[in-house]
């Protein structure tokens, strides 16, 4: 027997359930670790630092950091979140997608909305090295001196089918505006949409999301929807960096009533 009245056996006992229950907090930590690297926008195709080692062929040759092409702390482009620091496309009216049997009608001028940021590389023209502010190094280098995706997508381009990433279609000096072929963006998506009201779409503000809250809260942004409602850029897991799987439709029955 020991002081407190306990048998060294007890003792024994208390200590192994101690440390297996330690050891499950444990694993479990290194789990979850291993599932958020797995999210990372690190060493996907938004990576575009140094340390990004064969993913894409044009990535920086001098710049570390990766968070710094389309982020900084002080000093950002816009008013927007997050603390955008690159350079707006210098044309923010782009060639909207229309159907006969779409309803509403998107705004063709991006000024000031979330897919403009996107479109600051993806519309094919604008420099992904053209940063607000940049680190010590200044102006980061890019491999191959491909400065802007539409040196990368481009018809007959070897690294890829055109358009691919280059969502604008700008290339070759053009400026990148086209988007008839891609679903409407900065488009408000409510309660009073014509889609709603005729059964075509879900209410937003009721619908689940299949993200952990509606549609609305999930998915839109200011109430309208934005390149950033399908895809979420940090996250590569479903490509490509889509924010809910294709399969069975799941993405698209968010809000389509299908």
């Amino acid at each position: 027997m020991t002081s407190l009245g306990l048998t060294p056996y007890f003792n024994v006992t208390i200590i192994l359930r101690i440390a297996m229950r330690i050891l499950s907090i444990l694993v479990g930590f290194i789990v979850t670790l291993q599932m958020g690297f797995g999210q990372s926008v690190i060493k996907s195709k938004h990576d575009l630092s140094s340390n990004n080692d064969g993913v894409t062929q044009w990535q920086s040759t001098d710049e570390k950091q990766v968070c710094i092409f389309c982020h900084t702390p002080h000093s950002p482009t816009t008013t927007i979140l997050p603390l955008w620091n690159k350079s707006q496309p210098s044309n923010t009216v782009f060639s909207a997608y229309s159907s006969p049997t779409m309803e509403g009608v998107p705004n063709s001028d991006l000024s000031g909305s979330y897919s403009l940021l996107c479109l600051s590389c993806h519309d094919g023209s604008t420099p992904m090295d053209a940063l607000l502010n940049p680190s010590e190094i200044g102006k980061p280098h890019m491999a191959g001196g491909y400065t802007r995706l539409g040196d990368v997508y481009y018809p007959g381009s070897p690294f890829a089918q055109f358009p691919g990433a280059n969502i604008g279609e700008g290339y070759g000096g053009s400026a990148g505006t086209n988007l008839t072929n891609d679903h409407p963006v900065n488009i408000v998506y409510d309660a009073s949409h014509p889609g709603v009201m005729k059964g075509k779409l879900f209410d937003p503000e009721s619908k689940s999301s299949g993200l952990g809250g509606t549609v609305t809260v999930k998915m839109l942004f200011e109430n309208k929807v934005e390149c950033p409602s399908c895809h979420d850029p940090h996250n590569p897991t479903i490509v490509p960096f889509l924010r809910l799987s294709t399969s069975n439709g799941t993405l698209c029955i968010a809000c389509h009533n299908k």
